[in-house]
């Protein structure tokens, strides 16, 4: 069913070209939609929210390098390490925004409406439970190291690009017309 979210967004058209294969062809017929926010600063908030998931994926590469208690305990590391697919959605969603000068489907402005805000709650709330989980550890006497305060830093860093996300969203807003 979500597959057909956008169907009716879409033309499908058949050709046969002269070679006698047929060909399918498909046109944008929905409805065009565009930035709330001038240009300039739409393309100011795209480059800050890349650089963003760039720092993200770094911080979350770093906080895994270094060999930590963290690492050897499932819900200090599975949370974390899941937290680096909604970067990798938030990070899409900004990179394949379409430029402000042009018109952009319905599929793309449901993409930065929806998906990127939801992407951003995660990048927020995943790594904040690793950093419960380690505080946990630590409370009962768990053995840590100099590796752990780089994981420590890293999710902390981690969410705090997920916040990031969060609040500058709003000047990625679109509507139709």
């Amino acid at each position: 069913m979500a597959r057909n979210k956008f169907i009716r967004d879409y033309r499908l058209t058949e050709r046969t070209d002269e070679r006698g294969k047929t060909r399918r062809d498909y046109a944008y017929v929905g409805d065009a939609y565009h930035y709330v926010f001038p240009a300039d600063a739409v393309r100011r908030t795209k480059r800050n929210l890349l650089i963003c998931c760039a720092v993200g994926f770094a911080a979350f590469l770093g906080a895994l390098l270094p060999r930590s208690a963290a690492a050897y305990i499932i819900y200090i590391t599975l949370p974390f390490v899941f937290s680096a697919l909604p970067l990798g959605i938030a990070a899409e969603a900004v990179l394949t925004a379409p430029r402000p000068d042009r018109p952009m489907e319905r599929r793309q402005a449901d993409k930065l409406e929806n998906r990127l805000p939801a992407a951003a709650v995660f990048v927020v709330i995943l790594p904040a439970v690793s950093l419960i989980g380690e505080g946990v550890y630590a409370l009962r006497g768990g053995a840590l190291s100099g590796g752990d305060a780089l994981f420590c830093l890293g999710a902390a860093v981690l969410a705090a690009c997920g916040v990031i996300l969060l609040i500058k969203r709003r000047s990625l807003e679109t509507r139709k017309g």
